[in-house]
């Protein structure tokens, strides 16, 4: 008898432990299933042909055995300049003083025994003129020196040659001469557009807004008679969807479609941008228009054309690389990288701790623009407006020369048309763009001249 009753007691403990387990379980799956969806979708990132470049060790920083960049720059950020005082590598510490301590104060006249200006380092010290680690002493009230000669921090602080220079033997600032060239054209510029669309569940009502509110967009193309072509792409990057084409866009969107018949290219474009909202919630735009870059270079990019990348979305990209990275990639394919504008429509809200596969932000996409002299807006408001103003300034750039680097000083920018020096012309920062008040004739020859 006792023995059944202590049976039927563990049994009760056991069903009561198992309940509040289910429970707990209960509460937890939604975590759990999104741990292993994030496993999966990063697991099957596409490994076809046309993705090969992404096993570069030098491409991407995520691979196993990659190695990073060592930073051979010695010394510190100019904090307490100056070396340690060391016999092996003391500075001469002209006008420096001592380092103030109470067995040996300095009055911080003459030289000194750590105050040399330099960085400490053997490579590239400073001469230590002037240079202590805080006048004479460390300014404590028990014993204080008087600080002549006493700087905080001259001499060479071993950064980027340029950024903080010190009267030691620093490495000089690089300056290179620059010259780029163009041929001016009656219809500017070309225009080769890639639309960026996130496909995830909750993006149904902006991209039919996007299609809706073309019209606004495309006017300036018409209006210029722009030469341009578009394709569409979208977020999704799991299994083999990174940077595909989505349907028969490339070859639907064109100057030449918009022509024939205008009617019918706004109502596939409206189509185009219907991407579905059933992709990856794991949106890395930016990696799919790498991948799309490298897919199409040859077939669809045209050398001498304006590469515009327009980024939808309502989160956070989330694309394994630094935007920077993804830029240099994409720039491979471009002689001169202003040629390349990235534009972002996205929820501008501040970052946030991820749950799941849901990242809220639009830092990364921001940056892109920022890099490539680009712009943002936001995805919230109105559509029409929103498309008006940056289909204003992405068909603008048919208009303006991109400089290949950007110039030390604007104002020694020297421009040329047909051999000729010019002043009538306009330096935008922004886009790092040169634009004419009054456009060259048809076929003149364009030289910009500049350092960088």
């Amino acid at each position: 008898m006792k023995t059944r009753g202590v049976s039927k007691a563990l049994t009760l403990v056991s069903l009561l432990f198992l309940f509040a387990s289910c429970q707990e379980e209960e509460f937890y799956e939604k975590d759990y299933i999104d741990t292993l969806k994030d496993q999966y979708e990063r697991s099957q990132i596409p490994d076809d042909e046309a993705e090969q470049a992404w096993d570069d060790v030098n491409n991407n920083p995520d691979m196993p055995d990659y190695v990073p960049p060592v930073d051979d720059g010695s010394g510190d950020n100019g904090s307490g300049s100056g070396d340690d005082g060391s016999t092996t590598n003391p500075g001469d510490g002209s006008g420096s003083g001592d380092d103030g301590s109470t067995t040996n104060p300095g009055d911080g006249s003459g030289s000194g025994d750590d105050g040399s200006g330099d960085d400490g380092s053997t490579t590239n010290p400073g001469d230590g003129s002037g240079g202590d680690d805080g006048s004479g002493d460390d300014g404590s009230t028990t014993n204080p020196g008087d600080g002549s000669g006493g700087d905080d921090g001259s001499g060479d602080d071993g950064s980027t040659p340029g950024t903080t220079p010190g009267d030691g033997d620093e490495d000089p600032i690089n300056v290179n001469d620059q010259i780029d060239s163009f041929t001016q054209r009656a219809t500017g510029a070309k225009l080769d557009i890639l639309w960026v669309i996130d496909n995830s569940g909750s993006m149904g009502d902006e991209q039919r807004a996007l299609g809706e509110n073309f019209q606004a967009f495309i006017k300036e193309f018409v209006d210029k008679d722009i030469d341009f072509k578009m394709a569409v792409t979208t977020t999704d990057t799991s299994r083999n969807n990174a940077g595909k084409e989505y349907k028969d866009s490339i070859a639907r969107l064109t100057s030449a479609k918009l022509k024939e018949n205008k009617a019918k290219f706004l109502n596939d474009f409206a189509d185009m941008v219907k991407v579905g909202t059933r992709g990856s919630g794991y949106e890395r735009g930016i990696k799919a228009s790498e991948v799309f870059t490298d897919r199409h270079q040859n077939s669809w990019m045209r050398d001498d054309a304006y590469y515009a990348i327009v980024y939808m979305s309502d989160e956070e990209d989330q694309s394994e690389k630094s935007p920077e990275d993804h830029l240099k990639q994409i720039s491979k394919w471009k002689g001169n990288t202003g040629l390349i504008k990235a534009y972002s429509i996205v929820d501008m809200v501040p970052s946030s701790g991820r749950r799941g596969a849901i990242s809220r932000g639009y830092e990364r996409y921001n940056e892109m623009s920022v890099m490539t002299g680009g712009s943002v807006a936001s995805i919230k408001s109105d559509f029409h407006e929103t498309l008006l103003k940056m289909g204003e300034e992405i068909s603008s750039l048919t208009e303006q020369f991109p400089l290949s680097h950007v110039p030390i000083d604007s104002a020694a920018i020297a421009v040329y048309v047909d051999g000729v020096q010019t002043q009538d012309w306009v330096y935008n920062s922004n886009s790092n763009t040169i634009k004419f008040n009054t456009p060259p004739a048809d076929g003149s020859s364009i030289s910009i001249e500049y350092q960088y």
